[in-house]
Parts: structure tokens; C-alpha cells; sequence
């Protein structure tokens, strides 16, 4: 990924006046939520970071 910048979800609060659009906003984002979580976790499999963990110390 361009400059190691991991993706992260964001979240934002917007109030529509017009019920039948808020409503038809609504729908949409429940849509797209599934999809952006899938390409977030898509990118997050391939990250530029190492993953492995440190072996135990020795006692």
C-alpha cells in the first residue's frame, strides 16, 4: 500500500429534513457497510508491516 497507511474504519452522524431521503440513505449505507468492511479486511491482508510475533524469552 501507498506509504504504509493502514486502513481504518470511520464513522460520522448527518441528520437529513427529507424522511424519504434519509430513509433512502439509510438503505444505502446498510449496503455499503458490508462491502467496505470486506475491502478493509481485504487490505488488511496485505499489509506492508511485518506480522510475526517475538519468540519467548528464555527463562
Amino acid at each position: 500500500m501507498a506509504r504504509a497507511l493502514m486502513p481504518v474504519a470511520t464513522h460520522s452522524a448527518h441528520w437529513l429534513a427529507h424522511p424519504a431521503f434519509a430513509d433512502a440513505v439509510e438503505r444505502f449505507l446498510a449496503r455499503e457497510d458490508a462491502g467496505m468492511a470486506a475491502y478493509v479486511e481485504e487490505l488488511r491482508a496485505h499489509t506492508p508491516f511485518r506480522t510475526a510475533t517475538r519468540p519467548a524469552p528464555n527463562p
